[in-house]
């Protein structure tokens, strides 16, 4: 499986789970899931068909640079 690392603004991981969710449409997983060096970041499976992972591209570039915190996800 391959796995996208993202860092949390602030390093809020639970924070940037739910707003991935609620705005985005993406689950992921707060990375104190996975042990006290994945804290502060969040875990996306990246196993989507292209389609879907260009949708998620156009929701992240419609939040603009700032949406999720000046996060670079996506990029």
């Amino acid at each position: 499986a391959f796995y996208l690392w993202v860092p949390a603004p602030n390093g809020d991981a639970w924070a940037l789970a739910q707003r991935l969710a609620v705005e985005v449409g993406i689950v992921s997983s707060p990375g104190e899931f996975y042990g006290e060096q994945a804290a502060g970041f969040v875990r996306i499976a990246a196993v989507q068909p292209d389609a879907r992972l260009d949708l998620v591209d156009a929701r992240l570039d419609a939040l603009g640079g700032s949406g999720l915190g000046g996060s670079e996800l996506g990029r």
